[in-house]
């Protein structure tokens, strides 16, 4: 049997939040049969989504592994005393000898931005940075067989417009008590798709779903561009049945088998850790995502169109927000030719529409902790698509400010997936 021999041990530990901690990391293996690494470690403080974990040896850059060879308390972990393996068979270690071998376990920083998703193996890995130019023009791939989603943090954000920002927008804000500027906490990361779904990621997802091998999927012209030929139903109920038992928040999570949605778990199942679930972003989700660095209460007018070429766009614009796409330029279905905002998210701003997981609502938007929308049983509820100003292109502007409600029907809309990393029903 080829055995590894670590020979020499260097533990580390690292804090990105006040009050969690890491501490006590070890690693060691278990004489004399098992080939594979252990590390041990203490977390104090508050639960966390995920540990991140890097290594090194002789004096190399430390690097995050292969996750798909890591098991154990990796994800979901609360305060206590954890362990994690390494498969160094997996991982392709077995019979080295790494001199000074480090590793690291630490509250996820900057080196889990972005999580890529690929959709014909289930495998995914983490990377610090987007390549320079935009994802899609650097590599097609992912527009077609890749997703690639942003780690966007938890906290307290604005949601909704202010009496101000309704009327510059030409409304009346009294008339307009669910769109009111509220504060919305979200508890737990969430990691939101950073292009629109593709015609590609489509293809890729039914085909495996429906059992093509990877090497047997093939793409044509227009895979990279959006994808909007669908309805909510399409995403996450039966498309044959005209009276779904699939029901945003009542049923949860749940999503029909033959579903986009369910066909995309399906190749996913015992890929993702536990308990992350792959679905519509909420609509308090989307917003913030939407807003990223974004100051509350803010908007830029640019003045005419902005259906010229990003170049053309005012200095102002290209370093503050995700530019729009113009009424003239929305049959257009390219993606990322606009800049992204703060958090690297492309075409937030300036589509008519996008679905999220709510329903629509009448009342009067409140303060509110990791909401789900309203809840109406009856009927085909209103689904909640949010709008980003995509009717006006001499507005740009970061706060969703109006709600559109479609029925199951099929519309001039978009959407995009979103890594939820804890079920916010606790089921």
């Amino acid at each position: 049997m080829r055995r590894l021999f670590i020979l020499a041990s260097a533990l580390a530990a690292a804090c990105a939040m006040a009050d969690t901690t890491i501490s006590n990391v070890k690693a060691h293996q278990a004489w004399p049969f098992d080939p594979d690494i252990y590390v041990t470690y203490t977390l104090a403080g508050d639960s966390l989504n995920m540990v991140g974990v890097a290594v090194s040896w002789d004096g190399q850059e430390a690097f995050i592994p292969d996750m798909s060879a890591l098991s154990g308390d990796l994800y979901n972990v609360s305060a206590g005393q954890h362990r994690i393996r390494f498969d160094t068979g997996k991982l392709g270690w077995q019979g080295k000898a790494l001199k000074n071998f480090r590793v690291e376990v630490s509250v996820p920083g900057e080196a889990y931005n972005y999580l890529i998703l690929d959709l014909l193996t289930g495998g995914y890995t983490f990377v610090s940075n987007a390549p320079a130019g935009g994802w899609i023009k650097s590599d097609v791939s992912y527009a077609t067989s890749k997703m690639v989603f942003r780690r966007c943090p938890k906290g307290t954000f604005t949601m909704g417009a202010s009496d101000a920002m309704m009327s510059r927008m030409g409304m009346n804000p009294s008339n307009n008590q669910q769109l009111k500027a509220h504060q919305v906490t979200l508890t737990d990361d969430y990691y939101m798709q950073v292009d629109m779904l593709t015609l590609g990621h489509v293809h890729s997802i039914t085909s495996r779903a429906d059992g093509v091998s990877a090497s047997d999927i093939t793409y044509v012209n227009d895979t990279h561009k959006r994808y909007t030929s669908f309805s909510y139903r399409d995403f996450r109920c039966n498309p044959s049945n005209s009276n779904p038992k699939i029901n945003w928040p009542s049923t949860g999570y749940s999503v029909a088998g033959e579903s986009l949605l369910g066909k995309a778990r399906t190749i996913l199942a015992g890929k993702l850790p536990a308990g992350w679930i792959i679905d519509l972003p909420t609509a308090a989700q989307w917003e913030r995502a939407c807003k990223a660095t974004t100051p509350d209460d803010q908007y830029w007018s640019v003045g005419g169109t902005v259906d010229s070429t990003g170049d053309e766009l005012t200095n102002f614009v290209k370093q503050v927000a995700t530019t729009m796409i113009g009424v003239a330029k929305q049959p257009d279905l390219s993606l990322e030719t606009r800049l992204p905002n703060g958090w690297g998210l492309y075409d937030m701003i300036g589509l008519r529409a996008e679905f999220v997981l709510d329903q629509t609502s009448s009342s009067a938007a409140v303060d509110a902790t990791d909401p789900v929308g309203p809840n109406v049983t009856s009927g085909n509820p209103n689904r909640l698509v949010n709008l980003a100003r995509g009717d006006n292109p001499s507005i740009l502007h970061a706060n969703r400010w109006c709600w559109y409600g479609y029925s199951y029907t099929t519309g001039w809309f978009s959407t995009r997936l979103c890594i939820h990393l804890r079920n916010v029903f606790g089921n």
